[in-house]
C-alpha cells in the first residue's frame, strides 16, 4: 500500500505537547519576521564573539570591562544553548509509550520541577479513556535542531532569556515524515545552570 502524506502529524505530537490547549497552526507574518531577524542577527553576533573570544592571541591581552562582559555573554548563552539543546532533544525524541514516559527523567538535569512538572510538555500522553496515543498511532518524534537567540544577561537576577527555533520531525504509521518547526521562549538560570521558562510561542512551518 502506498504511504499517505499525512499533515497533521506535527499537529498531532504538538497536541501532545500542549494538552488542552489550542495549537496555533499560523502567526502573523510580521511576528515571523521579527523573530527571524532577531535570531538571525543575535546569532552573528554571537559567532563574532565566538570566534574573538577563541583568538588565543586575543586571549592573551588583558581584558578591557566591554571585552570581559562580551565574553561572559558568549559564556552565558553558550551555556544556556547546550542545555536548551539537550532539553529539547528529550522532548522531541520518542518511539513508544515507554520512551514518552521517561523523558521527565531525561529532561531534570535541565530544567526546574516547575517545567517537569507542567503537563503541557510532561503528560500521560493517553486519551480520556486511557489508550496510549503513541502506540494508537504509532507516533515518533525526533528532534533535529534547535536556534537560540538570546537577550543580555540580567545580572541582577542571575539569568539569560532567549527565543528558540526549535525543527524536528514526526511521523506515524502509514504517513510520510513531517518535519516542523515552533518557537519558544527560555529562560536560564546562570546559578542553578538550568532552565526555568520554557513557553511555546507558536508554530513557524511544518513541512511534509
Amino acid at each position: 500500500m502506498k504511504s499517505k502524506v499525512l499533515p497533521f502529524v506535527p499537529l498531532i505530537i504538538g497536541c501532545l505537547i500542549i494538552v488542552g490547549g489550542l495549537i496555533r497552526t499560523h502567526i502573523i507574518d510580521d511576528q515571523v519576521a521579527r523573530i527571524n531577524s532577531s535570531l538571525n542577527t543575535q546569532q552573528q553576533v554571537l559567532r563574532k564573539a565566538k570566534l574573538k573570544a577563541e583568538n588565543p592571541v586575543a586571549n592573551i591581552k588583558t581584558k578591557t570591562p566591554a571585552q570581559m562582559n562580551s565574553q561572559s555573554q558568549l559564556q552565558a548563552a553558550n551555556e544556556m544553548y547546550k542545555t536548551a539543546n539537550s532539553f529539547f532533544s528529550v522532548v522531541f525524541n520518542f518511539n513508544s509509550q515507554a520512551s514518552w514516559n521517561q523523558r521527565s527523567k531525561k529532561a531534570s538535569p535541565y530544567v526546574t520541577d516547575n517545567i517537569l512538572k507542567d503537563k503541557n510538555f510532561f503528560n500521560s500522553g493517553k486519551d480520556i479513556s486511557g489508550h496510549s496515543i503513541i502506540e494508537a498511532e504509532k507516533l515518533t518524534a525526533t528532534f533535529n535542531n534547535l536556534s537560540l537567540a538570546t537577550s543580555s544577561v540580567d545580572n541582577n537576577n542571575h539569568t539569560i532569556t532567549g527565543l528558540a527555533q526549535v525543527t524536528y520531525t514526526g511521523e506515524m504509521e502509514g504517513s510520510n515524515s513531517a518535519q516542523s518547526t515552533d518557537v519558544y521562549q527560555l529562560t536560564y538560570d546562570l546559578q542553578q545552570h538550568k532552565l526555568t521558562q520554557v513557553q511555546r510561542i507558536g508554530q513557524l512551518s511544518s513541512n511534509n
